[in-house]
């Protein structure tokens, strides 16, 4: 007996209508998009009406390779398969009888038909709709992909700080040193480099605007309810009745004949006979507020009011409080003047930045992400070819799939939302299938919004009749774990619309633990040392840190995991290995501190830590050598490549080259290797780098480097030192820095010196553009490490998540300040922001609300870090020196886990 068609698949693979599908994680929403695709292409729809957009190129290959399996096993499986396949798929065996004939057909219509269905990403699909579009609309023509933006933008800023050299007296070079005095080299940068990544919202906000720092401004006067030069200071000490209630309250402070009120009265006294208005206003409020800011607290006192009498006590209270009053007052008005005045030098600063960086990118003939999704939205939407394309769009597509939904940004929808009010305009409305989970969306930091989802389904709801299903049942997780996911996010305020999660494989075994915290180490008492020399004293090791306690617990514990465990591996029970434990961290802060206990204990490790590749001990091994190959006279660069497994020379060997003697150590060697007084392995490192030096400036970057890994045995080299445990990710990552010269900037680099820069470059770049190092195929036998948004999509038996009782701190210092309200056509407001004492009072709706998002990215972050494991889910963290308001993941999970 067939076993019962799931009421899910079944409506959610139903040919015939719009659907949006909010799954749980796990829950196989994968499968469920490419099965619509099969069901599409089963109800006769052309391959060429199929448009699939997800979010990443790997998801839309991993999407496109599962396509052409399921299509492959439709036309050669044998029939009982076949029907199996078509049932699992909601088909009646009434709709198997007349589909199988078309199913063997489907990988053959499919195969030939050009185009053929499309699956894509947002920005893949979007690049070739301006590359489409008639070339009076100046969308794309035949630009580039740049996908490395750091370099760029350093370029940009070196452009900008060339151009105020020569315009001293600009607005730009002026508002550029206010900048610089006020908040540093380090912080301005860092603002003008938010700013350039906040550049849609800041184009959508101002978009139409001639002038866009002037509207700008506008906007913020009024919302701050103060303008760039309104007297504050000159009216406040110009009111009489003012200074002489300051007077009287110094007065009766000098009268309490307390030391601390003594120093009050002093400051005040002091204060009005200061001429400069600021300084003036700084002394007085020593007599009102605390170092940080806040009021001096004065409430009823018997021995003051002993002293004062009962009515100077009471004038006491009331001068404090109405004194108090009218200087929070200036206080917040001049606090949102600096919020204003600090803005018009950002803003300023920002724009000609950004003017740089399009003018680098126009004379290169590319684009970014961001001018992707902007003239995309520009196209479809405000352009005089608007409405062709969206006939276009509508004559092509009669099928569209949305992967991912949680992850779309404003930009994103409003493409998207246009194009479908079109074809509604036009009663051609295509059928859409949207799937997501709005609690993992974790990437508010890249402009995703996941209230999006909710708007967009009533979207469809209401226009295309989709209907709207949940799915809370997991393919993989253990239902212990999903136990924990249920009782920690069931309590969370935001997770307003939560459902119990079951698991679908109810016999799976699995177990939640969560490891006592790591104890900070006692503070040391000993007495500090004098001054080292570097050049005599070697360096002593690091005072031990609660995170390497931890980390060295957890090094232990995987061990014995290894030894002594076991997982169900598709139905079979089997020993646990290295290759089954996934790290999870929250932030990079401390990974190399567990790398380092992992290294320490041989076990083998693949690592996502920030150019993780690039600091690997064979990358900069590599990375000296080409050093070395512009550079002979880098001593020290030979030194690292001479002691390398590469060439593998010994101490004595070097020693000798570092005796004195005429010229560098590359001089040197040659002339030992001409009189005999060279080792075998230093004659073999002086012929080989004597020919690669010959070649670099006649080959290409790649071709040079092919060269050295085919002369030098490169591969081989370090398969004999390196220990058994670590030859996989050690040779991924050679191959992987070997394949970076092809993959950066399409291997476009004019000479060997401009691929080292890249290179340098990448090792400072954001975390989101450093390149990973070589990830190995599943079966390599290693433990992967990554962080949380690395490990999106992923999932692995044993899941480790670490270092869970950190806190990052808030993330609103010089950066931008958006609010973009769902279904908007451009954000509400836009601003720059530097600390958070200096935010004033105005904005604090703005900062509320994006609190709210990031709290609730936060939890959505735990979620997404606990549902990848499959099994077993281990919980760990250190102590920690700094309080916070926040609650860390690990006090979360104690409320609902025992230790």
């Amino acid at each position: 007996m067939n076993d019962p068609i799931d009421p899910l698949v079944e409506g959610a693979l139903d040919p015939t209508r719009s659907v949006v599908v909010e799954a749980c994680a796990g829950s196989g929403k994968t499968w469920l998009l490419v099965s619509r695709i099969v069901r599409l292409l089963l109800a006769g729809a052309a391959p060429s009406e199929i448009l699939a957009i997800t979010y990443t190129r790997k998801a839309a290959q991993e999407m496109q390779a599962r396509l052409n399996d399921w299509l492959r096993l439709l036309a050669t499986a044998p029939e009982n398969q076949v029907r199996d396949f078509l049932r699992q798929r909601a088909l009646t065996d009434d709709e198997i009888d007349r589909s199988l004939p078309r199913a063997r057909r489907l990988f053959e219509i499919t195969v030939n038909s050009r185009p053929s269905v499309t699956i894509n990403t947002f920005h893949g699909w979007f690049l070739d709709l301006l590359q489409r579009a008639p070339l009076k609309s100046g969308a794309a023509g035949g630009v580039a992909l740049l996908e490395q933006t750091s370099p760029l933008i350093e370029e940009a800023w070196q452009g900008l700080a060339e151009q105020l050299l020569d315009t001293p007296d600009s607005a730009a070079a002026h508002s550029l040193n206010n900048l610089f005095r006020d908040y540093g080299l380090t912080n301005t940068r860092s603002l003008l480099h938010h700013f350039i990544a906040k550049r849609a919202e800041w184009w959508a906000y101002s978009q139409g605007q001639t002038e866009r720092v002037a509207f700008a401004l506008d906007q913020l006067t009024e919302e701050l309810g103060i303008t760039f030069d309104e007297p504050i200071l000159e009216p406040l000490f110009a009111d009489e009745v003012f200074v002489e209630a300051l007077e009287k309250f110094a007065g009766l402070l000098e009268k309490n004949q307390i030391d601390a009120d003594l120093g009050h009265a002093a400051a005040i006294r002091h204060g009005l006979t200061e001429p400069d208005l600021q300084r003036r206003f700084k002394r007085i409020c020593r007599a009102f507020y605390t170092a940080k800011g806040e009021r001096l607290a004065r409430k009823s006192n018997a021995a003051r009011a002993k002293r004062l009498g009962a009515e100077g006590d009471e004038q006491y209270l009331k001068l404090n409080e109405r004194l108090s009053e009218r200087l929070d007052q200036a206080k917040v008005q001049l606090a949102e003047q600096r919020v204003l005045r600090f803005n018009r030098d950002a803003l300023i600063c920002g724009e000609a930045l950004l003017a740089h960086y399009q003018a680098l990118k126009d004379a290169r003939g590319a684009l970014d992400f961001t001018d992707i999704e902007y003239r995309a939205r520009e196209l479809l939407t405000e352009s005089d070819h608007a409405a062709y394309m969206q006939y276009k769009l509508d004559a092509r597509y009669r099928h569209i799939l949305l992967d991912e939904f949680q992850d779309t940004n404003p930009l994103q929808w409003q493409i998207l939302k246009s194009w479908f009010d079109a074809a509604v305009g036009a009663g051609r409305t295509p059928l859409v299938f949207v799937v997501g989970d709005p609690k993992q969306s974790i990437y508010r930091f890249r402009g995703a919004d996941a209230r999006l989802f909710e708007l967009a389904t009533d979207y469809l709801k209401a226009h295309f009749g989709a209907r709207h299903l949940t799915q809370h049942e997991s393919w993989r997780n253990a239902q212990p774990v999903l136990d924990t996911v249920n009782r920690l996010f069931a309590a969370e305020p935001v997770f307003k619309h939560f459902q119990a999660h079951q698991a679908k494989q109810a016999a799976l075994p699995g177990q939640v633990w969560l490891f006592p915290l790591a104890a900070k180490p006692a503070a040391s008492e000993e007495t500090p040392a004098a001054l080292r020399n570097p050049l005599t004293t070697p360096l002593d090791e690091e005072s031990e840190t609660a995170q390497q306690r931890e980390a060295e617990r957890i090094a232990v514990t995987i061990q014995a995991i290894v030894e002594q465990w076991a997982i169900i591996d598709k139905g079979v029970r089997r020993a646990a290995d290295y290759r089954d434990i996934m790290l999870l961290t929250r932030t990079r802060t401390h990974l190399r501190v567990y790398e380092e206990a992992l290294k320490r204990a041989g076990i083998p490790f693949l690592t996502s830590r920030k150019g993780g590749l690039l600091e690997t001990l064979e990358a900069r091994d590599l990375s000296a050598l080409l050093e070395f190959l512009v550079l002979p006279c880098a001593d020290l660069k030979l030194a690292q490549v001479l002691r390398s497994p590469l060439f593998n020379a010994s101490d004595d060997d070097l020693l000798l080259l570092a005796q004195d003697g005429e010229g560098g150590w590359w001089q040197r060697l040659c002339s030992l290797v001409e009189t005999s007084g060279a080792s075998a392995a230093l004659k073999r490192a002086q012929a080989l780098l004597d020919s690669w030096r010959q070649h670099t400036d006649q080959l290409p970057v790649h071709d040079l480097l092919d060269r050295i890994f085919h002369a030098g045995d490169v591969l081989a080299c370090y398969q004999r030192v390196v220990p058994a445990t670590m030859t996989d990710s050690v040779q991924a990552n050679l191959l992987s820095f070997l394949e970076l010269s092809l993959t950066l900037e399409g291997g476009r680099y004019p000479s060997l010196p401009k691929f080292i820069d890249e290179l340098n470059l990448l090792r400072r770049a954001r975390d989101e553009e450093a390149p990973d190092e070589g990830q190995v195929a599943d079966a390599e036998n290693a433990i992967h490490i990554y962080t949380v948004h690395g490990a999106k999509g992923l999932e692995r038996p044993i899941v480790w998540l670490v270092d869970s009782n950190r806190v990052p701190p808030p993330k609103d210092s010089y950066s931008a300040l958006v609010d973009w309200p769902p279904g908007a056509e451009a954000p509400a407001h836009f601003s720059l922001t530097t600390t958070q004492e200096e935010r004033g009072q105005a904005r604090n709706p703005h900062f509320a609300r994006e609190a709210e998002l990031l709290e609730r990215e936060e939890l959505n972050l735990l979620y997404v870090a606990m549902t990848r494991a499959q099994q077993y889910l281990i919980v760990s963290g250190a102590e920690e020196t700094r309080t916070t308001q926040r609650s860390s993941w690990y006090a979360r999970l104690a409320g609902v886990i025992e230790p």
